[in-house]
């Protein structure tokens, strides 16, 4: 695993030399020698690279959800987005190879997940969000569906805030209410 420097590492200095922190990080190494661990080992503190302490306000902990060779970088949600068009507005789950799709500005107001039968299990009306990801493990037993406002930057993103795909500002004291629903069907 690469070593942390700078701001961070003398922030976190103190943790390394803690008896949990050894074996975790021991653990860790040996998971690496003997399976196979997304991100690559030299990715896993990546995060501590693009984020100076100084300028963090909020750190979310959370699983980077990429699990295939090639997906995993170490940044949550920073990986180049698949788009993906409807065709008809239907996608045939099982027909599809990524395991990600992210909808831009498509104004997709419904989603209805259907049993193989063609009934519906699930409907969820997205409301007034521009963006749609939905994304599965393949060989899981699951999907998820989440309508965002924005998303992670592409790579190679060097411009400012105003210009992030669907960025989202307030004045101060505005509010926005929205909302979706979900419905599962029996």
């Amino acid at each position: 695993m690469p070593a942390i420097s700078g701001e961070w590492l003398t922030a976190l200095s103190d943790e390394f030399k803690k008896e949990y922190y050894k074996k975790l990080f021991a653990k860790v190494n040996e998971e690496y020698k003997t399976q196979t661990i997304f991100p690559p080992a030299n990715d896993i503190f990546n995060a501590f690279h693009y984020a100076p302490l100084n300028e963090v306000k909020v750190v979310i902990l959370g699983q980077d959800p990429y699990h295939g060779e090639g997906e995993a970088n170490g940044l949550a949600f920073a990986d180049q987005p698949k788009p993906m068009k409807l065709e008809n507005g239907f996608i045939k789950y099982e027909d599809t190879i990524p395991d990600t799709w992210i909808f831009d500005f498509q104004n997709i107001e419904t989603v209805r997940i259907a049993r193989p039968d063609k009934t519906p299990a699930i409907t969820m009306n997205c409301g007034q969000f521009p963006l749609l990801a939905v994304w599965a493990n393949p060989t899981g037993s699951f999907i998820c569906l989440e309508p965002w406002f924005g998303r992670s930057d592409n790579d190679g993103f060097t411009g400012t805030i105003d210009e992030k795909v669907a960025e989202q500002q307030l004045e101060a004291g505005e509010t926005k209410k929205i909302s979706h629903t979900v419905e599962f069907h029996k």
